[in-house]
């Protein structure tokens, strides 16, 4: 029961870890912009999944008494809403004071301009999170465990291809934060279908 979570959890942590092992391959600045952005964008990331997690208990308890698809649909939408706002609000407030927030770690002038154009990217691919998350949690509780792992998994190479082209063709961070979100993107695409 827990294996199709596990791996859902291992393949998101792993967009994290091949953004920042591969812009190492770039330069110094590269990865210490990428690795300290990354922790943002994870914080940013929570609040569409705390999202995700209320309401699979929310529609689980629906969907297990009578299967009422209608039901289970009105609270994932209202979840889904609520998302929205909640992860529109945090994207504008960290891009909104995203020069404070990257003063706050530190860094060296390169760092920082490296920090500020793939932290500006990245959000944009956050306001893909609440639809990634509010969906694989309704496909969970319906039992599409499968097609929650087959979207990770997906996603996850095309990352690894794409941050790859980037890094070789030396895009550097704008182009490893660009492939990201397509990927994000992407991945939502197919949750959708």
């Amino acid at each position: 029961y827990t294996l199709p979570f596990i791996i859902e959890y291992v393949f998101l942590q792993l967009t994290d870890f091949v953004d920042t092992t591969l812009s190492s391959h770039v330069n110094e600045s590269t990865i210490v912009g990428v690795s300290t952005m990354v922790l943002i964008i994870i914080v940013i990331r929570i609040f569409s999944k705390v999202m995700a997690s209320t309401n699979e208990i929310l529609i689980s308890r629906i969907y297990g008494k009578n299967h009422n698809d209608d039901s289970v649909n009105v609270v994932t939408y209202n979840s889904l809403f609520l998302s929205i706002i909640i992860n529109g609000l945090a994207c504008v407030l960290v891009f909104a004071f995203s020069n404070k927030i990257i003063n706050v770690m530190g860094l060296t002038e390169n760092a920082f301009i490296v920090s500020k154009n793939y932290l500006n990217i990245r959000i944009i691919g956050c306001l893909f999170v609440p639809f990634e998350q509010i969906i694989q949690s309704r496909l969970k509780v319906i039992d599409k465990h499968k097609e929650v792992t087959i979207s990770k998994i997906t996603y996850t190479i095309l990352n690894i291809i794409g941050d790859t082209i980037a890094v070789i063709y030396g895009y550097g961070a704008i182009g490893i934060a660009v492939s990201t979100v397509l990927c994000e993107l992407m991945e939502v695409i197919i949750l959708l279908i």
